[in-house]
């Protein structure tokens, strides 16, 4: 076992901690030895700590396909890598790069332990704080989540990824009051990034301020159009307000975009539904169901649908299918109720 091999240039990046220089120095090392999983380990941890996660993500399905199928090959990259931390005891840049390669393979309490030992050896750097709070909201611990993000941010104050996530465990946490602020100030720090405008209107929406929250969403679906969450998002919004037709085009820019998008279908079917155009209901909840087939709102709809075309059959043998299905209880009442007056459920 040898550290030779890891390239000067990626050590030089890990061990100072000049992240902006490791995707390039480990995407060299990557195309000159494709094979090697401690080169491709190194880009997708340079990627992350540059916040390109599209990418990482791509490099990590990779990976862990690679490294299943060889215990061997996972054994080296960790020993390399518990190695490569040994000889540099004092520096944090090798703990923290040990505590991603820890996560990318699921090993949160691992990574904890690292982040926190690169968190005393540099105390004035945020990324440590940063990737706790990742590891904490991971396994739900939120109050410790919002603990290491808000040092995080009080580190890097002008970081907006930061302040997007402490809003982000905030949210989960309930406190809306504490992340909308968080999110407008991300906003404010990158006003380009279309997924601060989207976090700010979920937000939004959460709080009852649907006006602000549209408004968010569209600045969203602006800077990102082919995003279809944006658009399914802003048709809830706009059907809350009761603008039917502009939710409508919304569901619809959400199922164009992505064709096997249930969700934006049964939504669709609804608003045709309780329009009385059951023709265009049944369209639309039948691809809900063709894609989630055991989606019971999707097969609800679907069988007070057949029900109003005059198709009593497929419309009872819907709502059984939606009647076993659903969980909640007064929807699972309010089936029952209609397959009762159909006669195909005693009282």
């Amino acid at each position: 076992m040898t550290l030779e091999i890891f390239p000067r240039a990626v050590a030089d990046s890990i061990v100072t901690g000049a992240w902006t220089l490791l995707p390039d120095t480990a995407r060299h090392w990557t195309e000159s030895q494709p094979s090697e999983p401690l080169a491709r380990l190194s880009l997708i941890i340079g990627l992350l700590l540059n916040w390109n996660y599209a990418e990482a993500y791509e490099h990590h399905n990779a990976l862990i396909s690679e490294l299943a199928g060889s215990a061997e090959n996972t054994k080296r990259v960790i020993q390399t890598v518990e190695l490569f931390v040994g000889k540099y005891p004092t520096e944090a840049g090798p703990r923290l790069f040990y505590g991603l390669m820890l996560a990318q393979m699921g090993e949160l309490e691992s990574a904890l332990r690292e982040y926190k030992e690169g968190a005393k050896l540099a105390p004035e750097d945020p990324y440590p704080h940063y990737y706790q709070g990742q590891a904490y909201q991971a396994s739900d611990r939120l109050d410790l989540a919002i603990r290491e993000y808000r040092e995080a941010v009080r580190l890097a104050p002008h970081e907006p990824h930061m302040r997007l996530n402490l809003g982000s465990a905030y949210q989960h946490q309930g406190n809306l009051e504490s992340a909308i602020p968080q999110f407008r100030e991300a906003v404010k720090l990158n006003p380009s990034d279309p997924v601060a405008h989207y976090n700010l209107g979920v937000a939004l929406v959460d709080q009852g301020r649907l006006e602000m929250a549209i408004g968010a969403y569209k600045e969203s679906a602006r800077l990102n159009p082919k995003d279809p969450m944006v658009h399914y998002q802003l048709g809830v919004a706009q059907e809350k307000r009761g603008r039917l037709g502009e939710a409508i085009a919304e569901y619809q820019a959400a199922t164009e975009l992505a064709p096997s998008f249930a969700l934006g279908y049964r939504s669709l079917g609804w608003v045709y539904y309780n329009q009385n155009k059951a023709g265009l209901a049944a369209e639309a909840f039948g691809k809900a169901v063709q894609y989630n087939e055991k989606d019971s709102h999707s097969l609800h709809g679907l069988g007070l649908t057949k029900l109003a075309l005059g198709a009593k059959e497929d419309a009872i043998r819907y709502l059984q299918q939606a009647y076993r299905l659903e969980d909640r209880e007064d929807k699972r009442h309010l089936i029952h109720g209609t397959l009762v007056r159909l006669r195909a459920l005693p009282y």
